[in-house]
């Protein structure tokens, strides 16, 4: 590939030196990038060049005394932005300034002009080494020496890095919610800093992690905050959406933290993004990735990271600990945030306690942002006292609106600012399209830019108009703008801005670079209506957004997705009014014989018939049942679909103990079944099905047998099947071992099962079955070649044995069972996931064996979860936490039981597990809580010797930052801190 040089300068003066840069570019074998070639772009000057400058591997630019062209809500000129998005791309900047004393033509600019115009020599001067130049000749001949020493430099430096956005939005009162404007301080969230700052300091070169949280928790600002303090050798920031970036040819220059908020939209992007980052082998430089979303569940994580097999590179490059989860910020942390806003403001605010009370009645979820809103409420004169989270944002809105009129910001700019904000931003030249009726826009021609971003967002980088965020006031402003002074008007505003969605950004999007296709994003206007449906299914207008498309709308495929997840939102919400017009909608629709709606509206279906049971509408259900068989009827798509969303439906009715309805249900599914002879999923669903009803109590002895005899003869026909259908067999069995009245037969078949499945994992050779008695299932021999399907198997039902075996106080043969299963596979090696498994089954038997007084099965298990570590390195912090807290939990039961012995035995496999050369700050906090609890138990630990020698294996823990946090967050009004440590301190000084 032939490296591009974009050359930057003001034209009118400099004309003959940009001939000269570009003839030395060609000659150095250099692509040169300049705006007299650039092609027809609708873009403006200065997104125009930010998109060429992103296919660049090298800028160079040229300044002399004159400032240039600054474009039309832009702060500095079109050369200046280029000279920042260079430095925001992280490519080299080659820059060579004019002799201040050398004449060139100049033609006249405003005293402003040049003032700009030395500010910005003065920052180039102070942030690069820069050659000066006089004459078109001196220029060639100091570029062409500059570009030879480029070429002949780190191969690496040549080619372009992806955009990373993290600097700070300027603050004011329009930015002032947006956590880029950071007006607010960073407060609370240290484990899950500590949690990313373990992510960066992991060994491998490259991993993944989620941030999750519902929105208002800060999940953007702790990624932005996490970016700004990583500091020197890292680059660092959000990857800028829709950016032209080719991830197949991305050449780290540096380490690296990516940020990919809303994951959820960005799904190709993100999986282009791993794929790149496990494509490199060992580049010499650590590549993070963290994805940001609201849930850490669903199918977009999926997507995102692959099957759990060697074949997923996504997978494998997963960081070892669970997802970084954003819990409520604690009531300290909340009064903290609140004293800072108030003063700020000069507020004086209520009791503190008053002032919890009221914000746990708004928000119970204790985010930031409402904190923020409540102290701004208070500030306005507005009561909080009797109010919820969404009076709070109305007034905000109202507020905001008054302000915006009052600045002269008329009805069309602020429609402008509701569209972009509902179509996740626009392009400006969407404003040449014509205007839908009832939702005025400004006129293209004379649109004022300052006016847009006096309401906040302002523009993006590559020049659209942005959003107003966070989301949740943005949504907010979208339907709370289509109020109208009657329900006429409200209907007819709803229906303009709904049309005005689904033509500008109803389908997916997919952008080129050059030659190769770039990423599809899915409808922005989907995803924000998924968002209004989960934060404000019960506002007035949030149903209005669900009107069906116009004809002529590109992408009416989603509209069926949203309303069939509407269905099952609202049907969960109670809602069934609602949800029964919202699929009589779906199935009035004049494409809804197309294979996605039909598809659509039989789930939505099958989401509202528990709602409809629940309700005693069963009249209602058993019609909606008829009407989903019979809708699954025309074609085989449509059978599969029913039987395998049906499981799901099967298993809401019956933890509401609907289960005449649920059997209804799982007659169905083993109808169609029967009659289409399909594969292995719907079997695998209807399976699920029949193991639901075997685990219902509610149904009765008889029917949980007849439901357990089925699924054992239906297991028996379909054994072909992967282990999938043995698992339901099992979950069935146990559940029936659970009720003691119960024969001992279905224990007998949870062990028979583990042991069968176990003696099946040496035949790997062929894909068939051999059945030793064709009227004995558990003789039958399974052979396959997916091995590490039968391992995850073999892990769950070893869990649901030694589950039974506990539950029923058999400790011996549950111990049996992990003794067995501790070698299991040993000649092939255990994977991951199983060793995840097993070590849960270990922890869960000990505790349990605690519990009756048992200690000395705490401290083996340890030992023996521990021993996995050195066969994982990748996986071992959580092998090491899982121990730990199995640990410290056995060890406070020991204490509470005035058990000196075991506890000092726990506190040793303890001591020994900080010793693993794989222990992290947070195992050894674990040593240092577990000597706390020994040596401040009242009479656990008598003698002397023995507390001292406590005290020097627990010394330096003792004052390592991670446990002193955890004391301190831990810690109750009048706890003599200080004098703990003073005591610890005491009896490790006493021994020296």
């Amino acid at each position: 590939m032939t490296p591009k040089v974009f050359i930057s300068s003001t034209s009118q003066d400099l004309a003959s030196y940009r001939r000269v840069a570009i003839d030395e570019c060609v000659r150095a074998g250099l692509m040169p990038l300049v705006m007299e070639f650039f092609e027809a772009m609708s873009l403006g000057a200065t997104a125009g060049s930010r998109r060429k400058l992103d296919e660049a591997h090298l800028y160079v630019g040229i300044f002399a005394h004159r400032h240039g062209y600054v474009e039309a809500g832009e702060s500095a000129s079109v050369t200046e932005c280029e000279f920042a998005h260079a430095g925001e791309r992280g490519i080299d900047r080659l820059c060579f300034l004019a002799e201040p004393g050398h004449a060139l033509p100049v033609q006249p600019e405003s005293a402003e002009q040049a003032a700009a115009q030395q500010n910005f020599r003065r920052r180039v001067e102070t942030r690069l080494i820069r050659a000066m130049f006089t004459t078109p000749q001196d220029l060639g001949i100091k570029l062409a020496h500059a570009l030879l020493a480029w070429k002949q430099g780190d191969a690496k430096a040549r080619w372009p890095q992806p955009r990373l956005d993290v600097q700070p939005s300027a603050a004011g009162p329009a930015a002032r919610w947006t956590y880029r404007a950071r007006e607010r301080r960073f407060v609370g969230r240290a484990e899950a800093w500590s949690r990313l700052q373990r992510l960066c300091d992991a060994d491998s070169l490259a991993a993944w992690q989620v941030v999750c949280g519902p929105g208002g928790t800060g999940k953007s600002r702790l990624a932005q905050e996490f970016c700004l303090a990583l500091g020197q050798g890292w680059r660092a920031g959000f990857v800028t959406a829709r950016q032209v970036f080719d991830w197949t040819a991305w050449q780290p220059n540096a380490d690296s933290l990516l940020v990919l908020d809303y994951a959820a939209e960005r799904l190709e992007e993100a999986q282009a993004i791993l794929a790149a980052m496990s494509s490199h082998g060992a580049p010499g430089h650590k590549l993070r990735l963290l994805l940001i979303e609201r849930d850490s569940e669903g199918d977009w994580l999926r997507q995102v990271a692959g099957h759990r097999s060697g074949a997923s590179a996504s997978h494998a490059l997963r960081h070892g600990e669970p997802p970084v989860v954003l819990l409520p910020l604690s009531d300290d942390e909340c009064w903290a945030l609140a004293v800072e806003a108030a003063q700020a403001q000069q507020l004086r605010l209520p009791p503190r306690a008053v002032w919890l009370s009221q914000l746990h009645r708004l928000d119970p979820e204790r985010r930031p942002l409402f904190v923020a809103l409540a102290v701004d409420a208070l500030a306005a004169g507005r009561g909080i006292a009797h109010g919820d989270s969404a009076s709070l944002l109305h007034d905000l809105i109202a507020r905001e609106r008054q302000a915006w009129a009052a600045r002269g910001i008329g009805p069309a700019y602020q429609n402008l600012l509701v569209l972009a904000t509902a179509c996740g931003g626009l392009p400006e030249d969407a404003l040449a399209a014509p205007a839908e009726p009832g939702w005025e826009l400004p006129v293209d021609q004379s649109f004022d830019a300052e006016s847009y971003a006096a309401m906040g967002p302002g523009r993006r980088a590559d020049g659209s108009l942005a959003p107003l965020t966070p989301d949740l006031i943005g949504e907010f402003l979208v339907l709370e703008s289509l109020r109208g002074r009657s329900a006429r008007i409200t209907a007819a505003r709803a229906q303009a801005l709904v049309h005005a969605a689904w033509r500008r950004c109803g389908g997916a999007s997919r952008q080129k670079i050059g030659s190769v296709a770039s990423y599809e994003y899915a409808s922005p206007w989907a995803l924000f209506v998924s968002r209004c449906l989960d934060d404000f299914p019960l506002h007035d207008c949030t149903r209005s957004l669900l009107q069906p498309p116009p004809a002529d709308a590109e992408g009416r495929r989603w509209w069926p997705r949203m309303v069939s997840q509407a269905v099952h939102r609202y049907a969960a919400l109670g809602q069934l009014q609602t949800a029964q017009s919202l699929l009589a909608d779906l199935l009035a629709a004049d494409h809804a014989d197309s294979a996605e709606a039909g598809t659509a509206a039989l789930r939505a279906g099958l989401y509202l018939l528990p709602a409809l049971a629940a309700a005693g509408q069963m009249d209602a259900a058993s019609a909606l049942l008829a009407q989903s068989v019979a809708r699954a009827e025309p074609g085989n798509e449509a059978k599969v679909d029913f039987i395998e969303a049906a499981a799901i439906t099967v298993g809401m009715l019956c933890r509401a103990d609907h289960t005449a309805l649920a059997q209804a249900v799982v007659q169905q599914q083993g109808e169609l079944l029967a009659r289409l002879g399909m594969g292995h999923p719907p079997r695998v669903a209807y399976a699920q099905s029949l193991s639901w009803l075997v685990r219902t109590r509610s149904l009765g002895l008889a029917a949980r047998e007849a439901a357990y005899a089925a699924l054992r003869a239906f297991c028996q026909v379909h054994a072909e099947d992967d282990v999938s259908t043995f698992v339901e067999l099992a979950l069935a069995a146990e559940a029936l071992c659970d009720d003691y009245s119960m024969p001992p037969v279905c224990e007998a078949d949870a062990i028979r099962m583990n042991s069968t499945i176990r003696s099946l994992m040496h035949l790997r050779e062929r894909t068939k079955i051999v059945a030793r008695d064709p009227r004995d299932f558990w003789s039958m021999e399974v052979v396959t070649d997916d091995i590490r399907t039968i391992r995850l198997a073999l892990a769950r039902s070893n869990i649901s044995v030694v589950s039974i075996h506990t539950k029923a106080r058999r400790h011996a043969e549950a111990s049996w069972v992990l003794r067995e299963s501790s070698v299991l596979n040993r000649p092939f090696g255990l994977d991951a996931d199983f060793a995840r498994a097993w070590a849960a089954a270990v922890s869960m038997h000990a505790l349990a064996l605690a519990e009756q007084d048992e200690f000395e099965a705490v401290p083996k298990a340890v030992a023996a979860i521990a021993a996995v570590v050195d066969q994982f390195v990748s996986e071992a912090d959580g092998f090491l936490r899982l121990a730990s807290s199995l640990a410290r939990t056995g060890l406070s039961r020991a204490a509470a039981r005035a058990n000196a012995a075991a506890a000092e035995a726990i506190f040793e496999a303890l001591h020994a597990l900080a010793q693993q050369p794989q222990a992290t700050d947070e195992t050894r906090a674990d040593i240092a809580e577990g000597a706390l609890c020994l040596l401040t138990t009242p009479d656990l630990i008598e003698t002397r010797d023995t507390q001292r020698r406590i005290a020097r294996d627990a010394a330096a823990a003792m004052r390592s930052p991670v446990f002193l946090q955890r004391l301190h967050q831990r810690a109750r009004p009048g706890d003599d801190i200080a004098g703990v440590l003073d005591f610890i301190d005491s009896l490790r000084d006493d021994q020296a």
